[in-house]
């Protein structure tokens, strides 16, 4: 699929209406400092749904509206359009011409809303798993940028995104208006979210105070520094997703030779003989060991195994550390003891609850 043309009309230099023409063949576009190629670039990406007004070299999205300067007015109107090159057939579409386009008033206020495969009631740890319902909201200024649905599995080797909630409104009174109705009618289920959290921001003086006038106070280190968590944690039964199933190690003979092999947990209910356990590596979340058990925060892949069994351990030592979503959470032993019972191996995939050892005294 190929670009053909882009037009663009009231989009940061670009005052007036003007159309670029991408001839087959053509692979750069040269000209001096301030002709506009890399705004452009940023028309490119705006068109094509970027909602980040930092990636397009501003603060706010209506900054992309031409400005004024050189006797000319500003303008209360931006508009970039995108036209695809469709004639092998690369849209589920019979026209040879898909065109995508965009457009902004000034005044117009955007927020984002990030949907994450994270629990807020954990501190925000990573919560792969199934989409079990899946009822996105719309309406007026409501946007839904996503590609998952009922039955998505969210893995845990890969970015928790879910989607962007964007929601627009002539003024920002507006805009959280409409954020809060879309908020509370957006329903997932089968899987932590952040969605709570961005349903208590809302209402969050620091983010949305009662006088319009005041500034919203929210920084980059807002929520570990100033935000009151009071979100419980998710609680609805999770869909493992992509977590591997219980494994076991065995010892077999083949050919008089001793060989140690890894087999689903299941499999000698299924078989019809006996196979020698050696020692069961799978999750024991439903295990009773009170008090002096270590559990999994959070479904993921254990990276390393800091212990063996017999080991003594003091508080804060290393016991495994716990990856999931490109992120590495270190489990430490929370008192004084002997390390028994470990029942994970580097690389084994664990569910949130799942027992990793006890420490006994």
């Amino acid at each position: 699929m190929r670009l053909r043309r882009i037009t663009l009309s009231g989009f940061k230099t670009f005052a007036a209406r003007s159309e670029v023409i991408f001839d087959r063949g053509i692979t750069a576009i040269v000209g001096p400092n301030g002709s506009g190629k890399s705004n452009l670039v940023d028309a490119l990406r705006w068109a094509l749904g970027e909602t980040n007004a930092r990636e397009l070299r501003g603060q706010r999205m209506d900054e992309v509206i031409y400005a004024g300067g050189g006797g000319r007015q500003r303008m209360s109107l931006a508009q970039v359009e995108l036209v695809m090159d469709n004639e092998e057939g690369t849209l589920p579409s019979e026209d040879p011409e898909v065109s995508v386009s965009r457009r902004v008033s000034r005044g117009d206020r955007d927020t984002e809303f990030r949907i994450n495969g994270e629990d807020p009631g954990r501190g925000f740890f990573p919560a792969p798993g199934r989409v079990t319902t899946w009822r996105p909201p719309s309406g007026p200024g409501v946007r839904l940028d996503s590609g998952v649905e009922a039955g998505t599995i969210v893995p845990q080797a890969f970015d928790s995104l879910l989607a962007k909630l964007i929601v627009t409104g002539a003024d920002r009174l507006e805009a959280l208006a409409r954020a809060r109705r879309a908020l509370a009618e957006f329903e997932i289920g089968g899987m932590a979210t952040a969605l709570p959290f961005h349903r208590v921001v809302v209402d969050d003086p620091a983010f949305a105070p009662p006088n319009p006038e005041t500034p919203f106070t929210v920084h980059t280190r807002w929520i570990e520094t100033e935000f009151v968590n009071t979100i419980a944690p998710y609680s609805e039964a999770t869909s493992d997703g992509d977590v591997a199933p219980a494994r076991e190690t065995v010892t077999v003979e083949v050919g008089g030779k001793r060989l140690e092999v890894v087999l689903p947990a299941d499999l000698q209910r299924h078989a019809a003989s006996p196979v020698r356990r050696r020692r069961s590596t799978g999750s024991r979340a439903a295990s009773a060991h009170g008090g002096d058990s270590l559990t999994a925060p959070m479904q993921g892949t254990i990276v390393t195994v800091a212990v063996v069994d017999g080991q003594v351990v003091e508080p804060g030592e290393l016991i495994v550390v716990l990856e999931a979503m490109k992120m590495e959470q270190p489990l430490l032993a929370r008192r004084a003891g002997t390390v028994a019972d470990l029942a994970v191996v580097p690389g084994q995939s664990v569910a949130t609850g799942a027992v990793i050892c006890t420490i006994t005294d």
